[in-house]
């Protein structure tokens, strides 16, 4: 009889070890993969925020781009605010790559005082998966 408990004991230990260590292997499982946009990085370093361009200036858009995979292109628009959103500039690009460097202007034209915003989006991916970062700036007529 005593043989005949001793053989249960055990059995239970080890279905419990069994149970124990398929638990953490599931959990495992629960903790995301990294993605491509892990070590993103958008940086506008022109314009700048909230600067002021007057009438026919040119307002320079500079940003770097950079990501440990290859990104598939961007999309930069500066849109009127202050005119029910009219994009005034838009340039797309479908560039392979881990890095980007932009460098884009526009002369400034509107007819009356302005909010203006450049957004740029980058497609990290061809999932779908996008960044975006944006800069508000305003201009004088």
């Amino acid at each position: 009889m005593k043989n005949f408990k001793s053989k249960n004991i055990a059995t239970a230990i080890l279905f419990l070890a069994v149970i124990a260590f398929a638990s953490s292997c599931k959990k495992n499982e629960d903790t995301p993969a990294p993605t491509p946009a892990d070590n993103f990085s958008l940086t506008i370093t022109s314009p700048t925020a909230m600067q002021t361009f007057p009438n026919g200036s040119t307002v320079n858009v500079k940003a770097t781009v950079s990501n440990d995979t290859e990104m598939h292109g961007y999309e930069l628009i500066i849109t009127n605010t202050s005119n029910n959103n009219e994009e005034v500039f838009k340039k797309e690009v479908h560039e392979h790559g881990a890095s980007y460097t932009i460098d884009e202007s526009w002369v400034n034209n509107v007819t009356m005082h302005s909010d203006m915003v450049v957004k740029i989006t980058v497609y990290v991916d061809h999932e779908g998966n996008t960044k975006t970062q944006s800069i508000h700036f305003h201009c004088h007529p």
